[in-house]
């Protein structure tokens, strides 16, 4: 109604009642589908979601508001959390982006570690390095068996060696929460003190009998040794070992350990812990996913997650009202928990990593590759022979088989040649155009690039008569929003767009006003049928050598969308293309709007080009007002008259001045290329 403003608390009662009814309906009538063509879609829209104001000024995270988003369906859950408090919404998020916490990042310039207390002053316990690599050494994993006196000072340290079956915990943590140390394997005594009294809750009838031994520990910080190098590279090879065979793995987050669980529903411990700093760090994926028991410790005790799970299938089969939020809980327990198992009887691959890694970040770039290959059970020894800086190239050698949809993706490419093809990381949004079935082609790393069989269209501009104005091609991919048109043999056109943002210009802009476009093609995820049929191909713009090779290199700003125009478009395009034809070759050749145009001035002010304008105009009247071609009658009968007019003028010229692409023979799925 007028004078009414738009209430978005209002779009949110509304969704709520309508998720709630379809999840009862179905559950109390069994009506499978009830869903069907989306006509009553299980997840609604969260308004607020979308301007994502409210969430930024409780503190939220750019990077968490989007996986929230992207991870978290139902209304219920998004209401849920939108007002949970948490302990670190306190920090900066000011340069953090829609993919990245970088509020989490540690500078191991400026990296501090902390105490228990900000009061305490404490001194650090310097582990012994040499017990550590010996043990490393034997292929064996190093343990620590604290004891405790009556004071600080009294805590004692032996490195043990771990056998089968060893009790021990394993921690888990985010560095930028104070349990790291760059430097040396050492920390605070104190938080060594909290570390071995957190042990002692996993001890049978201890209670909180300070005299009760702990079990024997293992943390990354004390037990990778920080030198020497071959010594960390030993430990950082068999990183999946502490956590695979830890009686428990214990995580600490400072989100939670302010947070006491006994008064929380089971349904919001489940969403704190899926919505910790810890979820969006790299390591904790494998740290997450490879132990027997996992534990999240909060301010009053641990919590273990199998119990979380248990309590969230409850809800979802007894409780309407926290149905919602058990459908999200299950889920993230599935996507964290299941990652060696849910890929069926495959084993994970680069894609299922690669989904796996979305909104997670590192500290250092370095490490990404050696988790990368751990998922992937693939030669750690090898990626971490040689330079760190070239680990990437190292994960992708020892990968071998690569899905082609790599190369569809508008991410960051490598600068080094054979592997300019490659993505400098495969953290960040994930690439639609690879998530398809086991069946999609792979390639080969070679030195030379990436091996791959894929079909390929070539690409040119059309033949144009001497002293073409080429300036004229200057619209063409100037802007983002701005896009090509293409013409296949048989009078099948194709729009063609970026995939990315950037405004920066195409290379095969420069070369269009060079004349020079012989030498590219576009590969393309799977060849198009040219049956009329709508499609759309992601493609992959590359210089073409000849002979089913590509000399040249990949850069991230020439992944494309190739669509064919819809039936009505595409057939007024062509039209308006026969009809630029016969005006070419009449009186208005290309050769005489040359001529007309002084390259100090326009058509408007030349006296040549007053005229050229002058005739031009009335013939372009003239055919819009006789035309009688059925393809232009049957646009203005769909868009109306003014509106298919204007476009067949606008296509005419743009077909006139050569404002298009030609697209050769396609070329079969079974081309080799070497995409470098």
């Amino acid at each position: 109604m007028p004078g009414l403003e738009y209430n978005c608390l209002i779009e949110l009662s509304i969704v709520s009642v309508a998720e709630m009814l379809v999840s009862a309906t179905d559950q109390a009538y069994g009506i499978e589908d009830i869903r069907k063509d989306n006509e009553c879609p299980l997840h609604w829209v969260f308004p607020e979601l979308e301007t994502s104001l409210e969430w930024k000024r409780h503190g939220f995270c750019p990077s968490e508001i989007n996986r929230i988003g992207k991870t978290f369906f139902t209304v219920q859950t998004r209401h849920f959390l939108r007002w949970m408090r948490k302990p670190d919404q306190l920090m900066c998020h000011d340069h953090c982006t829609e993919y990245e916490c970088r509020a989490s990042h540690n500078n191991t310039k400026q990296y501090a570690t902390k105490h228990v207390e900000n009061t305490c002053r404490c001194t650090n316990y310097l582990v012994k390095v040499s017990d550590i690599v010996e043990i490393l050494s034997n292929g064996s994993l190093p343990l620590l068996k604290i004891t405790q006196g009556t004071s600080l000072n009294d805590i004692k340290i032996a490195v043990i060696q771990a056998t089968p079956g060893s009790d021990y915990i394993a921690y888990s943590h985010v560095w930028s929460d104070g349990l790291g140390n760059p430097y040396a394997n050492s920390l605070p005594k104190c938080q060594i003190k909290r570390l071995h009294d957190l042990t002692r809750q996993f001890v049978p009838d201890s209670g909180k009998d300070e005299s009760t031994q702990g079990l024997p520990i293992w943390i990354d910080t004390l037990c990778c040794p920080v030198e020497p190098t071959a010594a960390k590279n030993m430990a950082l090879h068999n990183m999946k070992v502490p956590y695979t065979e830890a009686t428990h793995v214990l995580v600490l987050d400072s989100s939670l350990e302010h947070v006491g669980s006994s008064e929380l529903h089971l349904t919001e411990i489940g969403l704190r812990i899926f919505t910790t700093g810890w979820m969006r760090r790299l390591w904790t994926l494998q740290e997450g996913a490879l132990p027997r028991k996992l534990w999240f410790q909060f301010k009053d005790k641990a919590v273990d997650l199998d119990p979380v799970e248990e309590g969230a299938i409850e809800c979802f089969n007894h409780d309407i009202g926290r149905q919602g939020l058990s459908i999200d809980i299950l889920r993230a327990y599935q996507s964290l928990r299941g990652f060696f198992y849910r890929w069926g009887d495959e084993a994970p691959d680069l894609v299922n990593v690669h989904e796996s890694l979305q909104f997670r970040s590192v500290s250092f770039a370095t490490d990404e590759p050696l988790l990368v290959g751990g998922l992937l059970n693939l030669d750690l020894g090898y990626i971490l022979d040689g330079d760190e800086l070239s680990r990437m190239q190292r994960l992708f050698t020892t990968a071998s088989r690569i899905p082609c949809g790599f190369l569809f993706h508008s991410w960051s490419r490598m600068s080094q040649r054979g592997f300019r093809w490659a993505p400098v990381s495969l953290m960040g949004p994930v690439a639609d155009s690879i998530w398809t079935d086991s069946s999609y082609p792979k390639g080969t790393v070679t030195v030379d690039g990436l091996r791959v069989s894929l079909p390929a269209l070539p690409i040119r501009i059309p033949t144009l008569p001497r002293r073409f104005p080429h300036n004229y091609f200057d619209v063409i991919f100037k802007k983002t929003n701005e896009v090509a048109y293409a013409r296949y043999g048989n009078g099948t056109w194709f729009l063609l767009s970026r995939r990315n943002n950037d405004i920066s210009e195409l290379p095969i802009r420069r070369e269009i006003l060079r004349g020079n476009t012989d030498r590219y093609t576009l590969l393309l995820d799977s060849a198009f049928s040219f049956t009329g049929a709508l499609e759309r191909k992601d493609a992959l713009l590359v210089h073409y050598g000849g002979s089913g090779s590509v000399a040249g290199h990949v850069i991230s700003d020439t992944v494309l969308k190739v669509a064919t125009m819809p039936d009505i478009l595409g057939a007024l395009l062509e039209a308006s293309y026969q009809t630029s034809q016969r005006l070419l070759a009449s009186d208005f050749t290309a050769e005489r709007l040359a001529l007309a145009i002084d390259d100090d001035t326009t058509l408007e002010i030349n006296p040549l080009g007053q005229q050229w304008l002058s005739s031009f105009r009335q013939t372009m009247r003239s055919i819009l007002e006789t035309t009688e071609d059925p393809r232009v009658l049957n646009a203005i009968q769909f868009y109306g008259r003014q509106k298919a007019l204007n476009l067949y003028k606008y296509y005419i010229i743009t077909t006139y001045l050569g404002r298009f692409f030609e697209f050769g023979e396609m070329m079969p799925d079974d081309t080799e290329w070497c995409v470098d």
